[in-house]
């Protein structure tokens, strides 16, 4: 598992799910592309330029802050995002666009996508708030009703953050 450190809580095991062959990603809220998204679409054009932006500006938003996957498939995502920057790091390089731009332009070949609600992790930057569910504990659930294992972004919304630290007893 390749996950950020600051904005990621466990609400269970994060391995407690069948975890598919390949890489596993996990896309963000489904009402936005990469041409909604100025952050990842800014990265894209920045790295790739104008024509590759356009060309995926329709699709889906993955979030690089989160990924799974076997020991053979997280070795070589990280060898095509490190070939990727060879010799292009500045500072404002980032690697939302890069990850995009890889799963978009040239996808792994054993790859399964998450939606949000339907998977293992929620990704929470841009979500509609009045989708989630709790159980009786406080903990987020899936569609299904099920805990979901890990939230990344939960600190993009200040009152929630708040409540589920609260829970796990931080100040």
């Amino acid at each position: 598992m390749l996950t950020d450190v600051r904005d990621v809580l466990f609400q269970r095991d994060p391995f407690a799910f069948a975890v598919p062959d390949g890489l596993s990603v996990f896309l963000e809220d489904s009402r936005w592309t990469i041409g909604d998204c100025t952050h990842t679409a800014n990265q894209i054009k920045r790295r790739f330029g104008g024509a590759a932006l356009r060309a995926m500006s329709g699709r889906r938003v993955a979030c690089a802050g989160t990924i799974l996957g076997t020991t053979a498939a997280v070795r070589e995502h990280l060898e095509r995002v490190t070939r990727s920057f060879a010799g292009r790091i500045t500072r404002k390089t980032v690697d939302q666009g890069v990850f995009n731009h890889l799963l978009h332009a040239q996808p792994p070949a054993k790859l399964t996508c998450f939606e949000n609600f339907a998977g293992p992790v929620l990704s929470m930057a841009r979500l509609d708030m009045a989708k989630l569910r709790f159980d009786a504990a406080g903990r987020i659930l899936d569609d299904d009703g099920n805990v979901i294992n890990t939230l990344h972004q939960y600190d993009r919304h200040p009152e929630l953050a708040a409540r589920l630290l609260q829970r796990l007893g931080q100040p």
